[in-house]
C-alpha cells in the first residue's frame, strides 16, 4: 500500500510558488521535480506555466546560419511542454527577439508554433512581440487562437500585425485583456469592430509606446466600446492634446488602473477628469523637466487626476535617463498626497523626482500605509531615512537615489550598513541605493539568537532596477 503524502499537494504546492521568481532560475524547481512523484507534479505545473521562445541579437549580421530552421534549442522547456504529460500547464505563451527571416520550408517556426496552440489546451495568454520575424510566422497561429476556448489575453506587437493580418484579430473572442505596441492605422480602423464584439467582456486595453496614429477622432471613435473598461494605458501622440486626454477617460466610469504618457504643453485644461475607482496611476515622461514651471505643470497634470480617487500606486519613469538635468524639488506634489490620500497610499516610485528634507518627513509622518518607496535625494538621504523609517510600519521595500553628491552613496555602503537600514523599519526587507540591492536575511549566530542581517545580491547596470507596472515592484 502506497503512503499517505506528509502534506496535501495544495500545500506542496504553495511552498514551491515561492521557489518561482526569476532571481532563481528554474534550477530549484527543476531539481524539487525529481525528488518523488507529489513533488514533481507541483514542480511541473509551476515549470510549464509559462513557457518563452526569446531569440537575441545575432553579433554578425553580415553571417547567415544555413543549418538554423528557426526552432528553439531542443533541450529548451519548449520541447517538454508539448510533452502530453506537461502541455495541460502550459497557459502562457512568448515569441520575442530576433526570428528567423527564411521562409518555410527552411524555416520552421510558424509550424512548430501551429502545433504549439493545438497543443497547449488551457492557453490563455499569448504574447507575440518580435523584433524582426518572416512576415507570416504568426499568419496562422494568430487564426488557430480564434479557436482557442480559453485564451483571454494578447500581447501583440511588431511590423508582422499589417493591413494583411489585422482583420485576423476581428475573429478573436472572449478576450478580457488586449496590449497592442505602437498600433498601426490598419489595426486602429479594425479598433470600433473588434472592440464593439469584446465590450462585455474587456477590461483591460493597452495600447503602448509610439501612438502617433492615434488622433482625437480614432479615440473617439472606440471610447463607446470601454464603459467597462477597468484598466487603460495609452502611449505618446502628439496629436492627443490634455483637453482631448482628459475628456476620453472621463467617458470610462469603471477606470481602476490608468498609465499615460506626458509631455510638455504650455496650455491646462481648467477640469479635472472624474475619476473615483482610479487606485493605480503610471505616468512616463517624455522629458525631465529642466525648469520650474514644466515641473509644477507636471505636478498640477498629475494632481488633476487623482485628486477624486483614492490612489494607492503612483509611479512616475522617464522614456529614458536624462543625466544633465537641474535638480528641481518635487515637493508640491508630495503635499498633495500628504493631505489627500495619505490613508491609501501604498506604492510610490517616483526614482527620478528629487524631494527636500521637509517633504520626506511630511511623507514618513502622515502616510503610514507605504509599503513600496522610490525617490531621490541629496547626501542625507540615508541618514534621514534611517531617522524617519520606524514610523511607516508597512514598509517592506525602498530605493533611495541620489543627486549631485559626488561619488554614489550606494558604493559606500557595506553590508552591515545596509542590515542597520532594514532594521531601522519593522518590515523592511528590501533596499536598494543607487542600484546597489541588499536582501534581508534571517540568521542565527552562536548563542542560537536569530537576526535580520542584509546580503548584497545585485548591482544593477541599469537605472532602471525597480520592476515596473503590473507587479510589485521589487
Amino acid at each position: 500500500m502506497a503512503a499517505e503524502p506528509v502534506f496535501p499537494y495544495e500545500i506542496i504546492f504553495h511552498i514551491l510558488s515561492f521557489l518561482d521568481y526569476p532571481e532563481h532560475g528554474h534550477d530549484p524547481l527543476y531539481r524539487c521535480s525529481l525528488v518523488n512523484w507529489q513533488l514533481n507534479r507541483a514542480a511541473s505545473k509551476l515549470l510549464y506555466e509559462s513557457v518563452t521562445f526569446h531569440r537575441t541579437k545575432q553579433l554578425n549580421l553580415m553571417t547567415l546560419d544555413l543549418k538554423d530552421d528557426g526552432l528553439p534549442d531542443q533541450r529548451s522547456p519548449w520541447t517538454s511542454a508539448l510533452l502530453p504529460h506537461n502541455s495541460p500547464f502550459v497557459k502562457h505563451l512568448q515569441v520575442s527577439g530576433v526570428l528567423n527571416m527564411r521562409h518555410p520550408p527552411k524555416n520552421r517556426l510558424p509550424e512548430a508554433l501551429q502545433t504549439a496552440i493545438k497543443t497547449f489546451i488551457n492557453l490563455s495568454s499569448v504574447r507575440f512581440t518580435p523584433d524582426q520575424c518572416y512576415e507570416d510566422t504568426f499568419t496562422e497561429a494568430l487564426k488557430l487562437l480564434c479557436e482557442c476556448p480559453s485564451l483571454r489575453s494578447v500581447h501583440l506587437g511588431g511590423s508582422w500585425l499589417d493591413e494583411k493580418r489585422a482583420p485576423i484579430l476581428t475573429e478573436l473572442k472572449g478576450l478580457q485583456k488586449v496590449t497592442i505596441i505602437s498600433p498601426s492605422r490598419a489595426v486602429l480602423d479594425l479598433f470600433p469592430r473588434l472592440l464593439g464584439q469584446l465590450s462585455d467582456e474587456l477590461v483591460e486595453l493597452h495600447l503602448l509606446d509610439n501612438c502617433g496614429s492615434i488622433t482625437p477622432g480614432v479615440l473617439r471613435a472606440f471610447l463607446p466600446s470601454l464603459q467597462g473598461i477597468r484598466s487603460f494605458s495609452l502611449g505618446l501622440s502628439y496629436s492627443i492634446t490634455d483637453d482631448d486626454l482628459f475628456d476620453a477617460v472621463n467617458q470610462l466610469p469603471c477606470l481602476e488602473d490608468l498609465e499615460l504618457f506626458y509631455y510638455y504643453q504650455q496650455r491646462s485644461p481648467i477640469t479635472a477628469p472624474t475619476l473615483p475607482r482610479l487606485r493605480s496611476f503610471a505616468v512616463t515622461l517624455k522629458e525631465h523637466p529642466t525648469s520650474p514651471q514644466m515641473l509644477e505643470s507636471l505636478s498640477k497634470w498629475i494632481r488633476k487626476f487623482v485628486s477624486s480617487s483614492s490612489i494607492e500606486q503612483l509611479l512616475i519613469r522617464e522614456e529614458r535617463w536624462f543625466l544633465d538635468h537641474k535638480v528641481l524639488n518635487f515637493d508640491s506634489l508630495v503635499y498633495h498626497l500628504t493631505a489627500k490620500h495619505s490613508s491609501t497610499l501604498r506604492v510610490l516610485n517616483m526614482q527620478h523626482m528629487f524631494i527636500s528634507v521637509k517633504a520626506q518627513k511630511a511623507l514618513f509622518a502622515k502616510c503610514k500605509e507605504l509599503e513600496v518607496l522610490c525617490y531621490t535625494s541629496g547626501k542625507t538621504s540615508l541618514s534621514q531615512f534611517k531617522n524617519l523609517a520606524h514610523g511607516l510600519p508597512k514598509l517592506h521595500s525602498v530605493a533611495l537615489y541620489t543627486e549631485h553628491v559626488g561619488k554614489l552613496l550606494g558604493s559606500n555602503v557595506t553590508d552591515e550598513g545596509a542590515t542597520e537600514i532594514l532594521r531601522s523599519a519593522p518590515s523592511l526587507r528590501t533596499v536598494i541605493i543607487d542600484g546597489w540591492s541588499w536582501q534581508g536575511h534571517w540568521t542565527t549566530d552562536d548563542a542560537g539568537d536569530v537576526k535580520l542581517e542584509a546580503k548584497q545580491y545585485h548591482r544593477s547596470h541599469s537605472r532602471y532596477p525597480v520592476y515596473w507596472k503590473r507587479r510589485m515592484l521589487f
